[in-house]
């Protein structure tokens, strides 16, 4: 029989059968915990001889225990190897800056423009400049600054 944490056989077992052992004795001779022993007795009281438990079924109990629970996967050997994880980075948010940078930015990009794109633009006239902006804020903007004709506040044509 082999050792259940080393994996060698072992002289001695091939020599002589083990006898059976206290809990506490077949924990030490196994290297593993007591209480171990106790939950494999539990759960397959066939290794029990009375009081006593038979060292060679429990090897057999914990290696089929360790294969069922390993769903293929190779004893004492990690699944795979760990991949270094990257946390996934946080995106700048879209709108993180004030009016006025925003108002910057539209400058510089009607700046960059060429002479005739930006007279195109200028031709496009009022018009263009108001299409921009909701309606909502159009009737906020005309109830604010024009409380006379607030009453027949929409957007212009």
């Amino acid at each position: 029989m082999r050792h259940v944490k080393t994996g060698r056989v072992r002289t001695s077992d091939l020599l002589n059968p083990m006898p059976p052992m206290t809990i506490s004795a077949a924990a030490r001779d196994l290297g593993i915990d007591r209480r171990t022993v106790q939950r494999y007795c539990r759960r397959e009281p066939g290794i029990m001889l009375g009081k006593k438990v038979d060292v060679e079924s429990l090897r057999a109990v914990i290696a089929y225990c360790k294969a069922a629970d390993g769903r293929g996967f190779p004893l004492r050997r990690g699944r795979w190897p760990r991949l270094p994880l990257k946390a996934p980075r946080k995106e700048k948010p879209v709108i993180r800056r004030t009016l006025i940078q925003r108002l910057e930015i539209i400058r510089r990009e009607i700046d960059a423009m060429t002479d005739a794109e930006q007279v195109q633009v200028l031709e496009m006239g009022r018009e263009a400049f108001w299409n921009c902006f909701r309606g909502s804020s159009w009737r906020l903007f005309i109830a604010k600054h024009c409380p006379e004709s607030s009453a027949s506040a929409g957007k212009p044509n």
